[in-house]
């Protein structure tokens, strides 16, 4: 282990006594790099943010897209001045209110993950409002309670307004 992380983990640990995340930065930036590298740069990357989004601002500087699973991380993003062609929109659990005020600030050039017909009206209706077509991709399900089912996904691809 490096001595400059050695150090930084005994720093710490002098000051706290409960548990802590150590994250190398370097190392995180150029994992992303070597990825990368050996798809040829054929990969598109998207950084889902969970509940790390401390790494969120330097993860925008090397990904494709920033995956944003709740509203609270969408503020986050704003906050940080994260374009918002930069945001993949996922997850069924925006509230209406939520939804909309993410389509309005962000409009077409974000990305929607449609990952239920209940989510796929909403998004529908709002860009029907706006006279704007959004991106959606469509989250196939595994066969678990996540995603579309085949039938699903045919409506939502053959949907015309």
């Amino acid at each position: 282990m490096d001595n400059k992380i050695i150090k930084v983990l005994k720093d710490q640990a002098a000051v706290t006594d409960s548990p802590f995340y150590l994250f190398d930065l370097d190392t995180f930036r150029e994992n992303i790099r070597r990825i990368r590298r050996e798809t040829g740069n054929a990969a598109k990357l998207c950084f889902a943010m969970k509940c790390n989004p401390f790494l969120m601002p330097l993860a925008a500087l090397e990904v494709n897209r920033i995956e944003v699973c709740s509203y609270g991380e969408y503020c986050i993003c704003r906050k940080d001045g994260i374009d918002p062609g930069k945001l993949l929109i996922s997850g069924v659990l925006k509230k209406p209110a939520e939804l909309k005020r993410i389509v309005e600030e962000c409009g077409s050039k974000a990305g929607y993950t449609v990952e239920s017909m209940g989510q796929f009206a909403m998004l529908a209706e709002l860009a029907r409002k706006r006279r704007e077509k959004l991106r959606v991709y469509i989250r196939l399900t595994s066969g678990n309670q996540f995603g579309l089912d085949r039938e699903s996904a045919n409506t939502v691809l053959s949907w015309q307004e």
